[in-house]
């Protein structure tokens, strides 16, 4: 399921206080296994937006990033520019800063998470050595 099906559903749930409206819910008539299975899809939709060190290859698109940096001691959000055949990737900051990335140096001068990350999820994700 997607983001507004499963908001559909919750609304559905959260509307049998007021009379069931599981006629506009995705998961189908209200039964247990409906209400496991929107449970389900809502603790993943969570989990998908829990803040996590991305992959290189995640990088060799353009996509919207939270560049941490060791060197420049830093965590801003930033645009990937992709992979270039040079071995770099083009990071774009929101104060028009444009910085060239060595790959090799993924995950231990700089890496880039999927949203912002605490301080706290910062510091238990290690950076390689």
């Amino acid at each position: 399921m997607n983001r507004e099906e499963i908001v559909k559903g919750i609304k559905g749930c959260v509307g049998a206080y007021y009379g069931f409206r599981c006629g506009e819910c995705p998961y189908g008539p209200y039964s247990s296994d409906c209400v496991k299975r929107l449970h389900r899809d809502v603790e993943r939709l969570i989990e998908a937006q829990t803040p996590r060190v991305m992959t290189l290859d995640e990088l060799s698109e353009k996509t919207d990033v939270f560049f941490e940096s060791l060197v420049y001691k830093t965590i801003d959000p930033a645009l990937s520019n992709g992979s270039y055949d040079d071995g770099t990737v083009g990071l774009m900051t929101l104060e028009d800063e444009l910085f060239y990335m060595d790959e090799a140096d993924y995950g231990i001068n700089w890496r880039c998470w999927t949203s912002r990350p605490t301080d706290e999820q910062r510091q238990a994700v290690k950076w390689h050595a």
